[in-house]
């Protein structure tokens, strides 16, 4: 799903207090951090070689009181909602899939000199480069990657894309990798975190997880995608921002121990 730099978000300035910081700042240090990543597998002993790949999506969601910030480069992807007997579930989705599908997207492809294959029956784009031998070609769904060296010299970036959203304490975050969201779509993945374990995001994330390996196992039983997932219930979220909220305003009082002689 994703690898998550959590130690240098943490240790940047700009994110001690997002509440107070300016999006400006916040944005930045997040496009910090990830492009910070990406050097660091660039670098990696792993893919030194020319024609050496290996990559990863990356999504990184951060909440204070009344927000959620979410950045992410390719298709892991984070939604929140709730379900209802009655309506159904209630969606917003936080994420688009990084694909040259978008225009935007395969115009910085194409600028860079990259390369493009398109499924005709779907419409899938996949972003090609040559590889080691002059009959061999790799391709990459993500138009945005943490890794994928060769892809990186084609146009694909580690720029995250970075948004932020209202949220109440009601209903499931929902953040998961490519594997997941294959075969469910989000809406679905909802439905399933809502009834597999309602407020308790452990059993909600387990249904989860259960229906996407059955997808895979009923659309293609010889092989299935990396299946990562978070579950978080906002309501309980919301109480642990209460409670930071109430210990700052009515800290415990130091204990005193007196010395034995």
């Amino acid at each position: 799903m994703c690898i998550r730099d959590r130690n240098s978000l943490r240790a940047d300035d700009r994110m001690q207090d997002v509440g107070t910081s300016s999006e400006g700042a916040v944005r930045a240090a997040f496009v910090d951090a990830f492009e910070s990543a990406n050097v660091k597998l660039h670098l990696s002993r792993e893919l030194r070689g020319t024609h050496s790949s290996g990559g990863t999506t990356m999504i990184v969601v951060v909440a204070t009181p009344d927000t959620l910030w979410v950045a992410w480069a390719g298709d892991s992807r984070a939604v929140m909602g709730s379900h209802s007997s009655r309506s159904g579930p209630k969606v917003v989705t936080l994420s688009r899939d990084h694909t040259c599908a978008i225009p935007s997207e395969w115009h910085r492809v194409d600028k860079a000199g990259g390369r493009r294959m398109v499924n005709e029956q779907t419409g899938a784009a996949r972003v090609v480069v040559p590889g080691s031998r002059p009959e061999e070609f790799h391709t990459l769904a993500m138009s945005r990657s943490l890794g994928d060296k060769p892809f990186h010299a084609a146009g694909v970036v580690a720029t995250p894309e970075v948004d932020r959203f209202d949220w109440t304490p009601s209903g499931l975050l929902v953040v998961c990798s490519d594997g997941v969201w294959e075969h469910i779509d989000d809406a679905e993945a909802v439905e399933i975190a809502c009834r597999g374990g309602g407020r308790d995001a452990s059993k909600a994330c387990k249904a989860l997880m259960e229906r996407a390996v059955e997808k895979w196992a009923s659309n293609n039983p010889c092989y299935r995608d990396d299946i990562t997932a978070l579950v978080v219930d906002l309501a309980s979220l919301a109480q642990l921002f209460d409670n930071h909220a109430t210990l700052q305003a009515h800290p415990m009082p130091a204990s005193k121990h007196k010395r034995q002689h």
